[in-house]
Formats: structure tokens, sequence, C-alpha cells
């Protein structure tokens, strides 16, 4: 279920072709490459809160090349947006043909990626979290973010459905909107600083393997509730550690109010 990405087709002779589906010469794909790298950075820098002009200014372009070739801002933000979006893109779990489906092996192929873009590309991750909360995002935006968070949901969902291992229930466009719905809510917190690193690995993979328990059937359904179990013990672990170290400063917070060191 991959998704295509915007803007990747091909005309017939194999040139490139702008959003309004015209041939693009070299000269105006270098352009186009100029203020999209550009408009990158200014997202970056400074979230949906930048000047069309100004991004004409620093890419060294004509004010209406940005419009001719990307139409308006919002679909030019969503060129911009799926090419970060999919530098953080999971890997698709490997083929296992033969090998007995494990739960714990998909949700580790996720952590390892999640942890490969929390340590290379937090600003990417902040960037478009603060996109999709943005009042300026329109239902593109928004659709491309959940699009391509679903997908390594869907190849979940895929790998149980070839086994027979979903619940005969189990509406899989539903579940994997819960998933991405549960996972979003999570990078944002993290995004704000309200999860360290820890807390947001241990809830996200604990989350994804309580829903596959109560989705899957048969063997599956025992390897997720071995899953479930794991990341459970690992969750409490980390939260009782928060909490430790909250309840050590309490007591320090409590001696400095009462020397009148504060108020």
């Amino acid at each position: 279920m991959g998704s295509r990405r915007v803007g990747a087709s091909s005309g017939e002779g194999g040139g490139p072709r702008t959003s309004k589906n015209r041939y693009m010469s070299p000269s105006i794909a270098a352009r186009r490459a100029r203020i999209l790298s550009t408009a990158r950075a200014m997202i970056l820098e400074s979230g949906l809160q930048f000047a069309i002009r100004d991004l004409a200014d620093r890419a060294e372009v004509a004010f209406g090349s940005i419009y001719y070739l990307f139409g308006s801002k919002e679909e030019l933000v969503a060129y911009v947006l799926e090419d970060f979006i999919h530098e953080l893109r999971s890997t698709r779990a490997a083929d296992r043909a033969g090998d007995p489906l494990s739960i714990d092996i998909l949700l580790r192929d996720l952590d390892a990626k999640m942890q490969e873009n929390m340590r290379l590309s937090f600003k990417l991750i902040k960037a478009t979290d603060s996109l999709v909360y943005s009042d300026a995002a329109g239902a593109k935006i928004r659709g491309i973010v959940h699009r391509v968070r679903a997908e390594k949901f869907e190849v979940i969902l895929d790998a149980l459905a070839a086994e027979d291992a979903l619940q005969p229930w189990v509406c899989s466009g539903a579940v994997v909107a819960d998933l991405v719905a549960v996972e979003g809510a999570l990078i944002h917190e993290w995004c704000m600083g309200e999860l360290s690193d820890e807390e947001f690995r241990a809830r996200r993979l604990a989350a994804i393997a309580s829903l596959l328990v109560a989705l899957t059937a048969g063997p599956a359904r025992r390897s997720a509730e071995a899953a479930a179990e794991t990341y459970g013990r690992a969750l409490a672990a980390v939260m009782g550690s928060v909490r430790a170290a909250t309840e050590a400063v309490e007591p320090e917070s409590a001696a400095v109010w009462s020397r009148g060191e504060i108020g």
C-alpha cells in the first residue's frame, strides 16, 4: 500500500511535470527545486508563518513563478511536507516468507526506525507536528501526514491478514485510523516537551501492542500478548523512574518555599 509521492510522476516523454501537470524544462525544474529547498528551510525556521514574497526573494525567483509552479501556498507546503515525511518514513517490514509471524519483531522494526528518526530528524518531526496542529494546515496537508503515518500500520495489518491472524470483525481502515491517532497524539506530546524520549518510546510501543492484542487471533494473539506484557513492563519501569525523580524534587521544592526563597 505504498503512497505515490506528490510530483513524482513523469510524462510519456520522461520529463518531470509541475503540480499543474505541465512539462518542465531543466531550468524550470531547477527553479522548482530551489523554491522547495528554500521553503523547507523557512518552514523549519518559523513553521507556516512565512510570506510567499519573502520566499521568492530568498529563492531568487519571480513572485509569480511560485504560483505558476504550485498554484497556492497550501499546495507548495504539501509538496515540501511530503518530502519531510518521506525522510521520516518507517521502513516496510522485511519479507519473512516462511517465518513465523512475530508481533515483537514488527514492533521492534517500528521502534528502530523511530529511534533513528528521533536521533537524526527531530526538527523535521517537530515541523511536521506543528504543521498538522496549525490552523493554517488544510485538509491536503493533514491528508498527506495521515497517509504516510498510516502506511507502516497498513503493513502490519496486511501481514496479519495474510496469516489469517485478525479477528473476523476487524475493519482495517478504522483500526489504522485509530493507530495513527494514538501515535499522532504521543508525537505531539513529545514534540511539546511533555514526554521524554524514553516515555514516548515506551508509551507508543505499549499502546500499539495493547491494541494488537484485541485485534489478533490464534498464535498471533499469543505473540501480541507477549509483546504487550514486555512493553507494558518497560512502560511501568519508565513511569516508575519518572515518578521517583518527581518525588525526589518535591521535598526540595517544599524546603525552598519554607525558607522563603520563592515568592
